[in-house]
């Protein structure tokens, strides 16, 4: 929202960023939690773990939303 406000900025390129940052720990994340299921890691550490999932998918989920919205955007 921020990049929309800054003069020279690219509000697309900073999603773009986001989203592949998000990607990057969503993964690494699901493999951890995949590691601490197999290992037998206790319920809530796997429970943790899966928070922190639906929480990098919610957070995705609100960048997509926010990518559709710049596309109709009528240019300034």
């Amino acid at each position: 929202m921020l990049a929309r406000r800054l003069k020279g900025s690219d509000p697309r390129e900073v999603l773009t960023i986001e989203k592949r940052a998000c990607f990057a720990r969503l993964h690494e994340v699901s493999q951890t939690r995949a590691r601490a299921e197999k290992e037998g890691a206790p319920l809530h550490a796997i429970l943790l773990l899966e928070l922190a999932v639906l929480q990098l998918e919610a957070f995705l989920k609100w960048l997509e939303r926010w990518e559709e919205f710049l596309k109709r955007e009528k240019p300034r």
